[in-house]
């Protein structure tokens, strides 16, 4: 009501009947939209299915909209509904109901008889349920190094020269002529070249003080020779030397030292007896 006469409300808002016109001016209460409506053209309607809105959106105001409905987890969609995934099926959550009908998946089971009937799947060795509830729907991806229906069977393991494959999925460390061997999990590496050994044919072989390399094996010199430790198996041939060959190679070495040491010293000398020669030849002439 305004001036003393009845007055239509505003589009989108509302009042009761019975407004006293000789009375005070009276005012229009907004219509407030209902849970899952929204304004169009100051009118409150229904969202389309698969949509939501919260309520109370004013009708007086401007045009809303509806939102699509997210599912929870465990939740399909199904004809814009959110529907329960039945037996032990999963769905992550976040399906959008405004959209196209989705699907829950079948669950990994460890328990051999889990045929998918209940939408648990037999599944081992890492590997991800698929499909849904029903024998022969449910199916399981396996990780690599594993195969089979169920991912039951590990693989034969293979060698690699990437230090950081312990075998986990097929692959093993395993070189200098190794072999691998086992399956997924359990690898082994064995049947090394010559001269290498270890859990992954990675160490050389290095043979001790007094042996020589014989055809990629270590074998004892012959008596009365030797030779130092560290020559590698994996390497050409080595030889000792005669003990005492190396004895006299010191000595000589020594007795040159000794030389070389009494001609600097006999040199010294010489320059000692010179300048005093010198010396005296000069005192003559003064006196002279």
């Amino acid at each position: 009501m305004s001036s003393n006469s009845c007055g239509c409300c505003a589009s989108g808002s509302t009042n009761v009947a019975g407004d006293d016109a000789s009375g005070e001016e009276t005012t229009c209460d907004a219509t407030l939209c209902a849970l899952d409506e929204y304004v169009s053209s100051n009118a409150c309607t229904p969202c389309a299915t698969g949509y939501g809105n919260a309520a109370d959106d004013g009708a007086s105001g401007g045009d809303t909209t509806c939102d699509g409905y997210l599912c929870a987890v465990d939740e399909y969609v199904s004809s814009n509904a959110c529907t329960a995934c039945v037996g032990g099926e999963t769905n992550a959550a976040g399906d959008d109901a405004s959209g196209s009908d989705t699907t829950c998946s079948c669950t990994a089971s460890s328990t051999s008889s889990k045929d998918g009937s209940d939408g648990t799947f037999y599944c081992i060795n890492g590997g991800t349920a698929r499909g849904t509830t029903g024998v022969g729907t449910c199916t399981c991806t396996c990780n690599v190094g594993y195969s089979g229906f169920s991912c039951e069977t590990a693989d034969a393991c293979s060698a690699s020269s990437t230090s950081s494959k312990d075998g986990s999925d097929g692959t093993f460390y395993c070189i200098n002529g190794g072999t691998a061997g086992g399956t997924t999990g359990s690898c082994t590496c064995t049947s090394c070249d010559a001269g290498y050994e270890g859990d992954n044919c990675h160490t050389a072989i290095l043979c001790a003080a007094n042996q020589r390399v014989v055809s990629n094996a270590c074998t004892a010199c012959g008596e009365g020779t030797q030779n130092a430790a560290g020559d590698e198996v994996s390497g050409a041939d080595t030889t000792c030397v005669s003990i005492r060959a190396e004895y006299y190679d010191q000595y000589y070495e020594t007795q040159e030292e000794v030389a070389s040491s009494s001609r600097s010293s006999r040199s010294s000398d010489a320059w000692i007896v010179s300048a005093g020669l010198l010396v005296c030849f000069f005192h003559g002439v003064e006196r002279g």
